[in-house]
């Protein structure tokens, strides 16, 4: 399972692949779009190295797949939300694992 953070790439303009009919989008929507479009742009690891990652990971049959370590802090968070039922917490608010330190 790859569960890689942002990768710069085009996924945050996919809409533009979206059917005439399904076009119609909430007016909320765009500020969301936006920080999406930014984190994507300002990824740290490129498609091609989440690729390389993911291809050694296979090779030595790892399951879990987690390209950027930051993500595990996410992960847990959002996973102890859902096992507590409540609403989910602000990520940006999580603490990750400093520079160069692998999340445990």
């Amino acid at each position: 399972m790859l569960a890689p953070a942002f990768v710069p790439t085009a996924i945050s303009d996919s809409a533009r692949n979206r059917p005439a009919e399904l076009a119609a989008t909430n007016p909320l929507a765009k500020p969301y779009e936006d920080g999406v479009r930014k984190a994507v742009l300002a990824g740290k690891l490129s498609a091609a190295q989440v690729a390389a990652i993911t291809l050694e990971a296979v090779k030595t049959g790892r399951f879990y797949i987690f390209p950027h370590a930051k993500i595990k802090a996410s992960i847990e968070a959002r996973s102890r939300d859902i096992l507590e039922e409540r609403d989910p917490t602000d990520l940006s608010r999580v603490a990750a694992p400093a520079h160069g330190e692998q999340a445990k």
